[in-house]
């Protein structure tokens, strides 16, 4: 997938396009769906099939303080959209200049005359332009002035629940792994660098593998989770933490996600891993003594080794 970091970057070498319009932020379910149609029709037409997203989210710019967390990282993004089929993303730089642009420019200046659309999918909720005043039938009714068709999109629904980034961070936030895994099609992961942490967990005979949490990411419900750790081409199995440490530190720390890995030794500082969270055990706690968070751990051990046991271990 080519990836393009600004509008004047992108070259169109005589190709034809169908582009997805949205935040994509996820890309759960129902953003699968629409690239789905999108990549589809694009092999039917012989063109190329486009996503064109912003970096960063719009609210953060917008509005800071109502600004949601992130489900991905703009790389976990790009490689979940990558592996849909997608030939170009386009991450436009948001700005409060591009904030102001009124929709009928946006679509005249950006979509019609630098990238010169076949057709456009979006979502059934697409808001565009300043103040959001670009909707669904106003590109629509662009596409019949420009020459481009409109796609729309209908939302993905699961139990009675329309599919949704908002929904997906209302979960994890409440710990519901898996209803968030059924909801994104995948499990929800962090990727990063194992870092160096407190070398307490190797004291008590539970060494940790610890990875920094971005502070623009959703943290999950505090608590013990079973969890897949990728290494490489490694499919490990282990039990995590995401919390304080409440037992030996002051309420208050940002949290931290630390894994004791089964079955495996060895030095992985600095190693690009992936923790996947299969499903939550237990609250974070804080223990009298460590005899008793040793002995709570055995049990988080046993228990996520039952829940693993039980998984399907297909990776997408």
């Amino acid at each position: 997938m080519e990836i393009y970091h600004n509008l004047e970057e992108v070259d169109l070498k005589g190709t034809k396009l169908l582009v997805a319009l949205g935040n994509f932020d996820g890309v759960h379910l129902g953003h699968r769906q629409l690239l789905g149609q999108l990549v589809a029709t694009a092999r039917e037409q012989g063109v190329k099939a486009a996503v064109l997203t912003f970096d960063p989210h719009p609210l953060q710019v917008i509005n800071p303080e109502i600004s949601p967390p992130l489900l991905l990282n703009p790389a976990e993004k790009a490689r979940q959209i990558a592996s849909l089929g997608v030939d170009m993303l386009i991450l436009v730089p948001f700005t409060i200049e591009f904030a102001g642009l009124p929709p009928e420019e946006f679509v005249a200046n950006i979509l019609v005359d630098r990238l010169k659309v076949n057709g456009i999918f979006v979502g059934w909720n697409y808001n565009f332009g300043r103040g959001g005043r670009g909707n669904t039938e106003l590109l629509a009714a662009l596409g019949d002035q420009y020459g481009f068709f409109v796609r729309v999109v209908k939302p993905v629904s699961y139990q009675g629940q329309v599919v949704s980034s908002t929904l997906i961070r209302e979960l994890l936030q409440q710990g519901e792994v898996s209803k968030a895994t059924v909801f994104l099609g995948y499990r929800p992961y962090f990727s990063g660098l194992v870092v160096h942490g407190d070398a307490r967990g190797r004291t008590i005979g539970f060494p940790t593998a610890n990875l920094e949490l971005a502070p623009n990411l959703v943290k999950p419900a505090k608590g013990v989770y079973a969890v897949y750790f990728l290494l490489g081409n490694r499919i490990l199995k282990g039990v995590a933490n995401i919390g304080v440490k409440p037992t030996f530190h002051q309420q208050g720390q940002t949290p931290n996600l630390e894994v004791f890995i089964f079955d495996f030794a060895g030095d992985i500082y600095g190693e690009e891993v992936r923790v996947e969270l299969v499903a939550r055990i237990r609250d974070e706690k804080t223990f009298s003594s460590v005899d008793e968070l040793i002995s709570q751990l055995r049990e988080d051990v046993e228990q996520a080794q039952i829940i693993l046991a039980a998984e399907n271990d297909d990776i997408w």
